[in-house]
């Protein structure tokens, strides 16, 4: 089952970022930005509005307190910004960039596929009303192109890197998609079990809304059927519709309060959880009622 997975640092869904330059060799840092603008999600839900400092107004004093020639100091950009309305700003630094190991005699240097890049990066919020954050971020290229098989075909392998760790930066301050195993329910020798391992054996195939009707019929004929409560419920969770997740979940922990069962509901609520930060949501009408908050 794909669940949603929060941003690793904060969820800039729906906000303004400024691109506030990257630090590093000339030669990747102006590539990088480009591929940050142009690998930005456009899909329903994880909208972004990214921009450059180039695309904000300059006034001279921007340029004569600026840290380094790629990154303006906070002083200068953070009113601007904020006068601007963007809600943060993004500053990256390239550490370290390494290439594979060959002769340089068989293969030039600058053909061969870098073998990972190192990034800083660090988001500011411009009400300075929150602490500055940041993560480190590494990316392979053999790891890359296992995870993003469209980029193994580009031509230029700095550049497949490059869009790869534009990529994995979005996981930084947006919601990604991840592939969770979950365990469905297996039913007794009861009516109408036959049903609910007919659904079981299509929600592996990945068709969740044929396996729901069968296990909704299973329910209807037999209302104290668990398995089929905690599959639904599931089937739930595969259409974010977690209030109804959670009740099922609770119904069936109420007329069988087995282990499984308990770590069903508990596996729905930190998903939940999970969703509500991903997308910078409120929490729900029937609050949580098996997890706790995050200290702060």
């Amino acid at each position: 089952m794909h669940v949603w997975q929060a941003p690793a640092l904060k969820s800039a869904v729906g906000k303004r970022v400024i691109i506030a330059g990257v630090e590093g060799p000339r030669s990747l840092t102006g590539r990088l930005v480009d591929q940050l603008l142009q690998q930005a999600p456009s899909d329903a839900g994880r909208q972004i509005q990214l921009a450059t400092v180039d695309q904000l107004p300059q006034p001279p004093e921007i340029q004569l307190t600026s840290a380094t020639d790629a990154v303006p100091s906070d002083v200068a950009l953070m009113p601007i910004a904020r006068s601007e309305g963007f809600d943060y700003v993004l500053q990256g630094r390239v550490i370290e960039k390494t290439h594979q190991r060959i002769r340089r005699d068989v293969v030039p240097i600058q053909n061969a596929a870098p073998e990972h890049i190192t990034l800083s990066w660090r988001l500011l919020a411009t009400s300075g009303d929150q602490p500055p954050i940041g993560a480190p971020l590494t990316v392979h290229f053999d790891d890359a192109m296992q995870r993003y098989p469209d980029l193994a075909n580009e031509e230029d392998p700095t550049l497949a890197l490059l869009k790869a760790a534009a990529r994995d930066t979005n996981r930084l301050i947006l919601p990604s998609l991840r592939k969770d195993e979950v365990l469905l329910a297996r039913p007794y020798l009861t009516p109408l079990s036959g049903r609910v391992r007919k659904g079981n054996k299509l929600a592996k195939n990945g068709n969740w809304q044929m396996a729901a009707q069968l296990w909704g019929e299973a329910l209807r004929w037999n209302p104290l059927n668990t398995s089929a409560m905690v599959n639904l419920s599931l089937a739930a969770v595969a259409r974010q519709d977690f209030t109804q997740a959670k009740e099922l979940a609770r119904r069936a922990v109420r007329w069988a309060p087995t282990k499984f069962n308990k770590e069903n509901l508990v596996w729905i609520e930190l998903r939940q959880r999970e969703y509500h930060k991903s997308f910078g949501l409120d929490d729900p009408p029937e609050g949580w009622f098996v997890t706790f908050d995050e200290a702060p």
